[in-house]
């Protein structure tokens, strides 16, 4: 990788390494354990709970403690499905029937 192409050759500083370029990924906050995803409009109530490190998470997001999100989990509210909280979380969700199941055959 010598040769005149360097960057020293050129008169130019090194290039930064990954961590100077995108400066220490230490110093992040981490993410909280559970969030949600609060709804558009006045109420805002949450419609969505997920992991903290969950990448498909929408960015208005909130907080919550783990017995928040269980508590959540438990009236209803909708597991994000990419990351699975619930099941993390000890929750087995009921999976709707089939819907070959939901069809009676038609009656001669």
């Amino acid at each position: 990788m010598g040769g005149p192409h360097r960057r020293q050759d050129r008169g130019l500083p090194p290039a930064a390494g990954p961590e100077e370029e995108h400066g220490n990924r230490d110093s992040r906050p981490t993410p909280p354990d559970w969030i949600v995803e609060p709804g558009i409009g006045s109420s805002q109530s949450p419609i969505e709970v997920a992991a903290g490190e969950c990448h498909i998470a929408e960015k208005r997001q909130e907080a919550v403690s783990r017995a928040e999100a269980l508590r959540l989990l438990a009236t209803g509210l909708r597991a994000c499905t990419h990351c699975q909280p619930n099941t993390e979380l000890g929750i087995l969700v009921k999976k709707p029937p089939h819907r070959s199941n939901l069809v009676t055959p038609c009656q001669p």
